[in-house]
């Protein structure tokens, strides 16, 4: 037989699992609501990038549309069937990047050249994978190197008065992002460690550019003359050291087939 105690505590314990029970569904209930709102932010969020995806029929539009402008001045003759290595990958990434002019372009200017009796030998199929492990900025950076060869390159380092050493404060200082349009300026390191990595670039640290004036852009840039003016208050000197950066033989090789 079970005691009035005995019931008065099941009966309190059941209370709080009750209790219990509603605060759970309430929890679970309130993260359902987070997890759908999160749900539809991401679904927002990715919504556009489904826009940018382009089909077969945009793709087909867009090639025609700019290889037959670029075989204008070419006779019919020296027109000839891509490579299928080369124009199979390249419509397969167009779908990708479409949007991005300047990589568009590139696969357009790639398949073109392999379509080209006079071109068609230069046209290596790695120049499909190149494309795709290139950003826009990137893609920026390599043409404008292809139209305007060799570039300076400072590094800034700050030494003391009594030659105890120096220690490296601005490097990489250049004028190509801007001249090229890039979108983000601050990024060159990173930019510069992928197109060496992909053996299109060589940044020359045991040379430097002997044109005169060759260095007087960088040198006089506003930011430049203020960081060194910022070094020389604080007691120290400045040590400018330069170089530059060129296209690789394989890198002019890429842009004769990708950028022209």
């Amino acid at each position: 037989m079970i005691n009035s105690d005995d019931a008065k505590n099941v009966i309190d314990t059941v209370k709080k699992l009750a209790e219990d029970n509603v605060e759970y569904k309430e929890a679970l209930s309130e993260g359902g609501k987070a997890l759908t709102t999160v749900g539809k932010a991401v679904n927002a969020a990715l919504l556009p990038v489904k826009g940018l995806v382009w089909g077969a029929d945009k793709i087909e539009k867009f090639l025609s549309e700019k290889l037959s402008e670029k075989f204008t001045d070419v006779p019919t003759v020296k027109i000839q069937e891509p490579d299928l290595t080369i124009a199979g990958p390249a419509i397969e990434n167009l779908k990708f990047c479409g949007h991005k002019n300047i990589l568009r372009d590139m696969y357009a200017n790639l398949i073109a050249s392999s379509m080209n009796l006079d071109k068609s030998d230069d046209a290596h199929a790695a120049f499909v994978d190149i494309i795709k492990n290139l950003s826009p900025d990137e893609a920026k950076i390599l043409k404008f190197l292809h139209t305007k060869k060799p570039q300076p390159l400072i590094d800034i380092y700050r030494k003391s008065k009594e030659n105890e050493g120096e220690i490296i404060c601005k490097r990489l200082v250049n004028a190509i992002t801007k001249q090229a349009g890039c979108e983000k300026m601050g990024a060159i390191s990173s930019y510069f460690d992928n197109l060496s990595r992909l053996g299109l670039i060589n940044v020359d640290k045991s040379r430097y550019l002997t044109t005169k004036g060759a260095y007087d852009v960088l040198e006089n840039s506003r930011n430049v003359v203020q960081f060194i003016s910022e070094i020389k208050a604080s007691g120290y000197e400045e040590n400018i050291f330069k170089y530059f950066v060129e296209l690789t033989s394989f890198g002019i090789d890429f842009c004769n087939s990708c950028v022209e």
